[in-house]
């Protein structure tokens, strides 16, 4: 489509980083690959390039996007530097005279069909600033497949993005290149922890893999179009849509959280239904909190089952009563105060609730700015249709989130593993 056209054409002339232009201007491509995969590498083990080389050669023409990376506060590495001696050890895919040990970007061979295409950010180029971590790291990543997927060096409109602890499943490439990226923005791919040997995985990240369905879950429950899963290693992006919403947040951390939340503006989440991504389990302080931190939280502690990080579902059936309530107000006069919001609240529930939790639901929709945001979706609508889209672009997963933590703070705290159960069965 011409719109779309002119978006990426915009994306790639302003917005991408200047590794993508170094993509094609530095490097003579020796023929067209059929699938992209990009990985961000900071600390990961030289073993990762024998897991890639295996990749490589179960998905035939795949062209994986490495870049090994360090934030501008760490010094050196010993992982990185063994990581990067053990890429030099495969054979490049070109030799010509301007190549030489620290041009930033270089082409090696994982298989006979399959390369691999190593980007320096931080062993002989600049590193990656602090604030923008992986965030950084990946946009480059995706910036350059972008850029080659224009040029037709990759023929495939899917960006997939994964980390180095992950373990890819034979039909991945397969199956997401039969999902129509023009109509779907990104495809979230379903993942199971499992042990790096045959031992079961920890306890502790048992209660945390718990605790990530049990929100998805519970979002799901509430109506949300936001139900799905933001993990950076499970996603892939449609090329078109990527450069729509101007590619990943230069972000230390939670940047696949927030592409996802403009992407689901763009276009559809798919949640591929095949089989599932198994993720390494691991201790890692490799980003400010997620997985990792998250994890090593937990292993700290005595039992994990009774570490109160879930949230009360009380949460979500609260978020439910406003997204029902919500497609109502796109006519009607707004609430000028929490309590006539209050009192609207009460006369919409058929369910009766009671009326403290109509008090702080909204309450807690005016602390993430209720009524501007409703006024601004009723100013944009001619009909109730495009004022549930609006509703939905301003109502998105980070205002849900901040609403459940509200909630959370307000009402109803949150619960461990262990009483989350009992609650459930009342």
């Amino acid at each position: 489509m011409p719109g779309q056209s002119k978006a990426v054409k915009k994306y790639l002339a302003h917005y991408a980083e200047p590794e993508a232009t170094a993509a094609l201007d530095n490097i003579t491509w020796p023929k067209a690959y059929r699938h992209c995969l990009l990985i961000p590498a900071f600390k990961e083990s030289a073993a990762l390039i024998d897991h890639l080389i295996a990749t490589g050669e179960s998905c035939p023409e795949l062209l994986v996007i490495l870049i090994v990376n360090r934030p501008d506060n760490y010094q050196h590495t010993t992982c990185n530097q063994q990581l990067i001696e053990r890429i030099f050890q495969l054979n490049r895919r070109e030799r010509p005279s301007s190549v030489v040990p620290d041009n930033q970007l270089q082409l090696f061979a994982l298989s006979p069909t399959s390369d691999l295409l190593y980007i320096d950010r931080g062993h002989n180029h600049l590193p990656i600033p602090y604030k923008q971590g992986v965030g950084l790291a990946r946009k480059i990543a995706a910036d350059i497949a972008a850029a080659l997927i224009t040029q037709g060096i990759i023929n495939n409109q899917w960006i997939h993005s994964t980390d180095a602890d992950t373990l890819i499943p034979k039909d991945y490439f397969s199956n997401t290149a039969k999902i129509d990226a023009r109509h779907y923005a990104a495809v979230v791919h379903p993942f199971k922890h499992v042990s790096a040997n045959t031992e079961a995985i920890s306890p502790a990240m048992k209660v945390y893999e718990q605790r990530l369905h049990h929100y998805v879950e519970g979002l799901r429950r509430a109506g949300s179009a936001y139900a799905y899963h933001t993990l950076g290693s499970c996603i892939s992006t449609s090329f078109i849509h990527y450069c729509q919403v101007r590619g990943y947040p230069k972000r230390s951390g939670a940047e696949d959280f927030y592409l996802l939340n403009k992407l689901r503006k763009s276009g559809e989440i798919f949640q591929h239904q095949m089989h599932e991504m198994k993720i390494i389990s691991r201790v890692s302080d490799r980003v400010p909190f997620g997985t990792g931190p998250a994890v090593k939280n937990l292993s700290d502690s005595a039992d994990p089952q009774r570490e109160e990080i879930f949230y009360h579902p009380k949460c979500f059936d609260t978020l439910s009563l406003w997204l029902q309530m919500a497609p109502r107000l796109w006519n009607s006069g707004i609430p000028d105060s929490e309590q006539s919001l209050t009192e609207a609240l009460a006369r919409y529930d058929q369910h009766k609730a009671a009326v403290e939790v109509y008090a702080v639901l909204a309450a807690g929709l005016y602390t993430i700015g209720f009524e501007q945001g409703i006024t601004h979706c009723q100013t944009q609508s001619k009909s109730s249709a495009t004022f549930e889209r609006h509703f939905l672009d301003w109502f998105d997963a980070f205002k849900t989130l901040k609403l459940i933590h509200y909630l959370r703070d307000h009402a109803f705290p949150n619960l461990s593993a262990t009483s989350l159960q009992e609650v459930s069965k009342q």
